[in-house]
């Protein structure tokens, strides 16, 4: 009685009176491996619920949903290894145990074993074809391993299964994104929103019509955004872009000045608001807000490496070369992949004669953008250069149409 009673008010979200009731039910029957799985979940002292976990495991040893919680405190606390076999346990008495096989998954992508973890997901799938949440985390799975066609596939199998699945909705809406196709991801973030608000996937939304130009539904959602959740700095800082490609430059000034009241460091805020003065011929002050943006960068490697080229495309302009030139290799450093940064860098090489630098950074932006038109003038200029002077110096490596 006490169990039940338990488990209806922590689905009601009592949770107080829930672990009441676990701990009745315990004293009347020690042994109820239930009730002690079901109240470490509940427990905020992770001591006390692995103790829990570890009971009802004592009691019964094949209870999977015991293995899949503690797993969840292994992996919390770094125990990757016993946080696998304890999933890999709860997975031998539960094949069709969805969580558990979403994050074994997980942790067999972070060890690099692909196919172990794409074989769980064929597994369930099979095991369980009608459910619109397996199918969703299969293609979640996907998408993070690059298959995305296939992602796409199981995503519909999923919304087709269940349309209002809105995790289904808000993933297939970012896969459309990434995919280019920006009509269906936004009809997509639509559905999810008009089912649940979130400010997230509004955010979402506002950036997609942003990045597309649709300037006046990006500053509405934006605007709907930030009367839900007035201190979401992020969606400040989307509105201020919005602003600043209207011309609206002073609204977007104060908008960014407002986040950097809250974040002084929000690096976000400093890019924009660094951008904003370079348009409107602050160069001094774009370019201290460039340098403080970039070499303070706690941002993943990719937007780091944008704050340094931007960094380093102010300093070319103020014909501060060697600077720029460091600016430009730690942008390539942090993401070998930032064309720009090739272009220019190699541009700057090849004004002070140090050809074979030039050409190295041409090269690896040409690997990246053949069509660059910029590139190709660099390139083929670089090479009547060298035949000038050094008849075979440079190979015919590229062949212009």
């Amino acid at each position: 009685m006490h169990y039940n009673f338990a488990n209806l008010q922590k689905d009601l979200g009592n949770l107080e009176r829930a672990k009441f009731h676990y701990r009745k039910a315990i004293r009347l029957w020690p042994g109820h491996w239930s009730a002690h799985n079901n109240l470490g979940t509940l427990l905020i002292n992770t001591s006390l619920a692995e103790r829990h976990f570890q009971l009802a495991l004592k009691v019964h040893p094949q209870h999977s949903h015991a293995y899949y919680n503690l797993a969840t405190l292994r992996q919390k606390e770094g125990r990757v290894a016993e946080a696998m076999a304890l999933l890999e346990e709860c997975l031998r008495y539960d094949t069709t145990n969805r969580d558990a096989v979403s994050v074994l998954s997980g942790l067999y992508v972070d060890a690099g074993r692909l196919q172990d973890a794409h074989r769980l997901y064929v597994a369930l799938v099979v095991a369980r074809a009608s459910d619109p949440v397996v199918h969703n985390n299969y293609a979640a799975f996907l998408h993070r391993i690059g298959h995305l066609e296939t992602a796409l596939r199981h995503y519909k199998l999923a919304l087709s299964l269940d349309p209002h699945q809105w995790v289904a909705l808000v993933n297939t809406a970012r896969l459309m994104t990434t995919l280019n196709r920006h009509h269906q991801a936004i009809a997509l973030y639509k559905r999810a929103l008009a089912i649940a608000w979130e400010a997230e996937v509004g955010e979402s939304l506002g950036k997609l019509y942003l990045s597309t130009g649709s300037l006046q539904d990006s500053e509405v959602v934006f605007t709907i955004v930030l009367k839900h959740d007035p201190n979401m700095l992020s969606s400040v800082v989307c509105l201020a872009r919005v602003n600043f490609q209207q011309r609206n430059y002073e609204q977007s000034e104060q908008l960014l000045r407002q986040v950097l009241l809250q974040d002084p460091g929000h690096q976000e805020a400093l890019l924009q608001l660094s951008l904003l003065y370079a348009h409107t011929n602050r160069t001094h002050d774009a370019l201290l807000l460039a340098h403080q943006a970039a070499h303070n960068c706690s941002r993943p490697p990719t937007f780091c490496a944008h704050l340094h080229a931007h960094h380093a495309d102010l300093l070319t302009d103020r014909h501060s070369t060697e600077e720029a030139a460091q600016s430009y290799l730690l942008a390539v450093e942090l993401e070998p992949t930032l064309t720009h940064a090739h272009v220019n860098l190699g541009a700057l090489y090849h004004t002070q004669g140090d050809y074979g630098r030039a050409w190295r950074h041409y090269l690896t932006a040409h690997g990246q953008e053949p069509s660059n038109s910029l590139l190709l003038e660099n390139m083929e200029k670089l090479r009547r250069t060298q035949q000038l002077q050094h008849p075979s110096g440079v190979p015919h490596c590229l062949n212009k149409s």
